[in-house]
């Protein structure tokens, strides 16, 4: 169990420390656009809610969640390729 543990840990390390190179920055505009691309359907309805009502921080913050996910999901992919 514990090398289970460690090894989730050591997964997560290399994860984050990805996440905080330039290549991985969620804030990117070109980044952020490559995950707007790959909304899915409820999030393509939440964007349009929150245009529709002017909520811009709502909305900012939903384009930002979406873009570090994606990034994060890229980068979790990165990591077990390498492993």
């Amino acid at each position: 169990m514990k090398d289970d543990v460690s090894e989730l840990e050591a997964f997560q390390k290399e994860v984050d420390d990805l996440m905080s190179t330039p290549g991985y920055d969620a804030s990117d505009a070109f980044r952020m656009g490559e995950a707007i691309q790959q909304a899915s359907p409820e999030d393509q309805e939440t964007i349009r809610d929150y245009v529709e009502q002017k909520d811009w921080a709502k909305l900012g913050l939903k384009l930002y969640m979406m873009s570090f996910d994606y990034m994060e999901s890229l980068a979790e992919h990165e990591v077990r390729d390498y492993l």
